[in-house]
Parts: C-alpha cells; structure tokens; sequence
C-alpha cells in the first residue's frame, strides 16, 4: 500500500532535478509492487526533524518484521567503486559520499525518532520478559537504487549485495521481506533468533505517525534559499583524490587547450572537468594562479580550492 507519494517539488536547478526524477522512478518501480499488498506501506520523500536535526528517506518500506530505507542516486554515467567501498562518479571525475553509509545513519535516526515518539515497540512474548524490547531492536535494512541510465562499477574483492538498478529494487525488498518470514517459520533450521513480529494495527500507527511528522522538502529548500541569500559561509575545502579514468594512476596535471583538463602523467589519458560549486551545486569555472587551481563560483561569491599542479 502506498502510504506517501513523492513531494510535488518546482524548481530550476538541475541537479534536484535528477534526483527527483531517480525518485519518481523508484516510486513507480514500488508502487507497481506493493500498491495492493496491505502488509507492506511505502513511503515516499520523508523528512523529519528532530532537535535540530533532520533526514531524508528517499524510501522507507514498513514490513511485517521490520522496515527498508531505500537511497536513490541520479546517474547517467559510470559509478565506480573501489576496493574500500569509496564511491567516485567518472562523469564528473570526482569523489562523492558513500548512498550505503548514508542510509544507515537514516536508520539510526529513524530509530531514535520512533523510540521518542511514543508509539509502543513490537512485543515479544518470550523477549519482553528478558529485556524492554525498544525500536532499536526492530531490523531496518537498507538498499541503494542507482537510475536505470547509469552503470555500476563494481569491484570484485566486495559483497555490494544491497547496491542494484532501480528495476531491481522492488523484487529485492521482496527478498529482504522473504528471508525473515524464513526465519519465522517454524521448520527454520537456522540458529538465529526469531524476529519480532509488527502487528498490522502498529505498521499502519508507524506510517501514518511518520507521515504526519513530514516536513515538506520544498519549505525547507525555500526557507534556506532565504537564509543563503542574507548570510553565507565558505565551506571549508575538502581534499580530494582525483584518479585516471583509464589506468587509476593519481598522478595527474591540469592543462589548457580551450579549456581546462586533467591529463594523466603514466598513460597520457586526457579527462574533461566538469567541476561544480561545493555549495550551490552549479557549475563553475576554473581559475589558475600559478600552480595552484580554484572553483570560481560567481553566485555564491566564492573561490573554492580545487588541485594544485605538482612538477
């Protein structure tokens, strides 16, 4: 059952949009899934506040046993990850924040949120009388949707058993959802602990508690544009390591031939930079003063370090 579609959001920017559209997608992917099933809830575009903090789930699925956050990433072209599960986008030649990490600190705010909410935990017979059951105990899974358009590069010495194209997502929660309902089974055989069981009056308590305490993207983004245009701070810069999309050698020079482009010092591979503002998202140009390179960005004003010519 969908519980919350996706925030009808208008806007200009091009990065937001992308990412609405990976969510609109997702969306659909789900509701086309779980649209007539009444013991699985779908929720879209949540975000939630909390002594001053917040989050943004993309996703979150409330299950008999449990829920599943779901993270989604706009991408066109290749996302590469590497042996220690840091994620680099080649279309743009840069780092960017690991989706799998930043579900799971999704969870842990979830978890905290519900545990001050009032709502009353799942009870277990046998589990209760041991220890006060809290929503901590209450499993939350997490998965990635990277768009249909983009490709992931995995690597082979890593399990990225939760990172899949957006199509596949809904069959995964699917099997997410299968695999307690195993070990709810009385012919288990495994030695893990029964899992708890949400009753159907409580996941429907959950989700329209959640979606009551919606804040809706679009004041927030308002508000901060507000805010942006009265007061700015410079973000501090951020070292980050640039790598030959070809060889993976770091040892790398920014030339000039009309524009501005990485060239790799061990294979000679020339790369495009399409740098953004770390701030507002928008791209920008590049300056050079000497061996020393900086993002200019002429709508916040700023001038950001970026890379630094070694010889």
């Amino acid at each position: 059952m969908i519980v919350k579609d996706v925030d009808s959001i208008t806007t200009t920017d091009k990065f937001i949009k992308a990412g609405l559209s990976a969510e609109k997608t997702l969306a659909f992917y789900l509701s086309r899934e779980f649209k007539d099933a009444k013991d699985v809830l779908v929720l879209n575009d949540l975000r939630l506040e909390s002594d001053n903090d917040s989050t943004q789930i993309d996703h979150l699925i409330i299950h008999k046993y449990g829920m599943v956050i779901i993270e989604s990433k706009s991408a066109v072209g290749t996302i590469k990850i590497n042996d220690y599960g840091e994620w680099y986008r080649l279309e743009y030649n840069r780092g960017m924040a690991s989706p799998l990490e930043q579900a799971k600190r999704q969870a842990t705010f979830l978890k905290k949120y519900l545990d001050k909410s009032g709502l009353k935990p799942p009870r277990d017979a046998f589990k209760s009388l041991v220890r006060r059951i809290t929503f901590d105990d209450v499993p939350v899974d997490v998965l990635v949707a990277i768009s249909d358009t983009g490709i992931i590069d995995r690597p082979p010495t890593l399990q990225l058993d939760k990172i899949h194209k957006a199509d596949m997502i809904a069959g995964k929660v699917k099997e997410i959802i299968t695999s307690y309902q195993k070990l709810d089974s009385p012919f288990s055989l495994t030695l893990t602990p029964t899992p708890l069981r949400i009753k159907p009056e409580s996941m429907d308590a959950i989700a329209q508690f959640l979606k009551a305490k919606h804040v809706p993207r679009q004041k927030h983004v308002r508000l901060q544009a507000r805010q942006d245009k009265v007061t700015y701070t410079a973000p501090a810069p951020v070292k980050r390591k640039f790598i030959c999309r070809k060889c993976g050698s770091d040892d790398l020079s920014i030339l000039y031939s009309f524009s501005y482009y990485f060239k790799c010092k061990r294979c000679n591979e020339n790369m495009p930079i399409k740098e953004h503002c770390p701030s507002c998202g928008r791209q920008s140009k590049l300056r050079k003063d000497r061996n020393q390179f900086y993002i200019e960005c002429k709508e916040c004003n700023t001038s950001t370090p970026f890379f630094k010519n070694t010889s």
